[in-house]
């Protein structure tokens, strides 16, 4: 009598679906909120700030370098002008919004599997930090640029990159393998991928979109409006940011690949 096959260790009884991945999103950011809320302004200041000195001081003095009439060469450009910073506009609103995912990915961690819950200085020590703000701000533009270029690029290939920040803080890998990674484990989950982090995208937009827009009505103030906007993002980010850590830990276990030197 012939044994049977082994199972396949991608294959799990209990299906992936969206509904989970936001289910557990939520249980975690609703007991861990003393926590992912003050990682997510260290986050976020983190990636400014490295940003600055990544970003607008080179360009900064790259402008004041530059030769003028390259400048007014560039500048006669008002399409080039506008694209360019809309797409600039974009990626800071952005930033440290990925890197997030890769901080909260402990957070997560603890929670799954009953380890005690780390302090803020725990959760920050030994992250992988240069991959991490780098992979942020690539991440940010690719997204950036694909949803500038056409909606339905950014729709389909964005789903694949979601695992990428958990995955880097998670295994400390380079850039390439952690991307290559990523797109093989949303591979065959992406619908139910791209309609969790699609919902709580959705849900960050009203939340942020409708509060700073009830203030300014209610007080007839744009600076209130900002601040309000400020505050509602701090609150609804980390939830954003914890479903690709969800969806990562999930995806790994569909396929038996979390590491049990941590896990």
């Amino acid at each position: 009598m012939d044994e049977a096959a082994p199972p396949d260790p991608a294959v799990e009884s209990d299906p992936i679906r969206a509904r989970r991945f936001l289910v557990e999103a939520w249980q975690v950011y609703r007991r861990e909120i003393l926590l992912v809320l003050p990682a997510a302004v260290a986050a976020r200041l983190s990636v400014v700030v490295a940003a600055v000195f990544l970003v607008e001081i080179p360009s900064t003095v790259l402008h004041l370098l530059t030769d003028e009439a390259i400048l007014e060469a560039v500048d006669d450009d008002i399409a080039t002008d506008l694209w360019v910073g809309a797409l600039m506009a974009t990626m800071w609103a952005t930033l440290g919004h990925h890197f997030l995912s890769g901080v909260l990915e402990r957070v997560v961690a603890a929670d799954r599997h009953g380890h005690d819950r780390p302090t803020l200085r725990q959760t920050f020590a030994g992250l992988p930090w240069g991959r991490l703000i780098v992979g942020d701000l690539i991440l940010g533009f690719v997204l950036t640029a694909l949803a500038s270029a056409f909606v339905l690029p950014r729709l389909l290939l964005g789903p694949f990159l979601l695992c990428v920040m958990p995955l880097l803080s998670m295994r400390h890998e380079n850039l390439r393998t952690v991307w290559l990674a990523s797109v093989r484990l949303v591979r065959g989950s992406w619908w139910p991928v791209a309609l969790a982090f699609g919902l709580a995208l959705f849900l960050e937009t009203v939340v942020l979109q409708g509060g700073g827009q009830l203030v300014e009505e209610v007080t007839h103030s744009h600076t209130l409006e900002l601040v309000a906007h400020g505050l509602l993002g701090l609150l609804v980010l980390p939830f954003t940011a914890l479903v690709p850590v969800v969806i990562t830990f999930d995806l790994l276990d569909k396929r038996h690949e979390l590491p049990d030197e941590r896990y």
